[in-house]
């Protein structure tokens, strides 16, 4: 299990590979992300790797509210 919340989900190409190795290896990934961005940059850089992580059964949800909260919980852990 792995849960993200953050306000800017922006990451490399490294990061995007290991989720998708674990989503492909059933591991359940859930990412909260703002439905609305403070930064025209960062919402292009964001969405632009959702689809690839909804092809592999990532779930992504969209916050109402913009929060800079930030959040990782794997294998119930809070890191």
């Amino acid at each position: 299990m792995v849960r993200i919340a953050n306000s800017y989900f922006i990451h490399d190409r490294a990061v995007l590979q290991v989720l998708i190795v674990a989503a492909l290896s059933e591991v359940k990934i859930r990412v909260l992300v703002p439905e609305f961005w403070d930064s025209k940059m960062a919402k292009l850089n964001m969405s632009s790797r959702y689809e690839q992580l909804l092809e592999v059964s990532v779930k992504i949800y969209l916050h109402p509210n913009f929060s800079h909260g930030k959040m990782k919980v794997i294998n119930r852990e809070i890191l």
